[in-house]
């Protein structure tokens, strides 16, 4: 009975199979989509609704894009490495040409603080020349007074002796 068994069962699956054919087939289905990925995907209505064909015709196509730039012609173009190079050379030399000018301003600077110290020398001394004047003016009316005074004093005795000689 065991051998008729045997024999009956040859063709069935064992457990340790069917696990390992179970296996195997999730493997393989994992790599399909899901409903709910196919959820996220877009629908022939979708796809309707960004573009007609009508539409598309407006489009460049490979050809198009060929008849513009060869491969060829477009590596005579600058790439991101070319303009950022570019950039900081033309820095350099805005640095090189501007540095006489910050020299000049530098120079200028120092020249317009010794102007201006000598302007407020020349202005406190103008101050104290004005004090002055007007204390002279002041002391010098006063003497005029006396001359004046004086200068007829003097004609007076002058015209006494005069008529008593």
């Amino acid at each position: 009975m065991k051998k008729q068994i045997k024999k009956n069962t040859d063709g069935l699956l064992t457990k340790q199979d069917f696990k390992k054919y179970s296996d195997d087939l999730n493997k393989k289905l994992s790599s399909f989509i899901t409903k709910d990925d196919a959820k996220n995907f877009a629908t022939k209505d979708d796809l309707k609704k960004l573009v007609t064909k009508e539409e598309a015709k407006n489009f460049a196509t490979k050809d198009d894009l060929k008849k513009l730039v060869t491969k060829e012609e477009a590596k005579k173009f600058a790439t991101k490495d070319d303009l950022e190079e570019l950039g900081r050379r033309l820095i350099k030399y805005i640095d090189f040409r501007l540095e006489p000018i910050e020299e000049f301003r530098k120079k200028f600077e120092d020249f317009q603080d010794r102007v201006l110290k000598i302007l407020d020398w020349i202005v406190k001394k103008l101050e104290k020349y004005d004090q002055e004047y007007t204390i002279m003016s002041e002391k010098y009316t006063a003497i005029d007074e006396k001359l004046e005074n004086h200068e007829s004093r003097i004609m007076a005795l002058e015209k006494k002796t005069i008529y008593k000689t």
